[in-house]
């Protein structure tokens, strides 16, 4: 079994199990209420993709080159 396959499969059981907890449905009517009314926001996060913060980071620990 591939480790997506795996991932799969437990998001499916454990999607069960939580559908059958009365707790966690209370907590997704709470959430949902929330959402409705506009208490409910969104993170928005300004971070420089993966790729351009090593290279950033590189740039600036690398030693300077000079032209001779």
């Amino acid at each position: 079994m591939t480790t997506t396959e795996q991932l799969q499969k437990t998001l499916s059981e454990q999607g069960q199990k939580l559908a059958a907890d009365a707790g966690f449905r209370k907590l997704q009517e709470f959430y949902r209420q929330k959402s409705e009314q506009g208490a409910v926001l969104k993170k928005e996060y300004t971070l420089p993709q993966l790729d351009t913060v090593g290279r950033e980071i590189y740039h600036l620990l690398a030693p300077r080159k000079t032209s001779a």
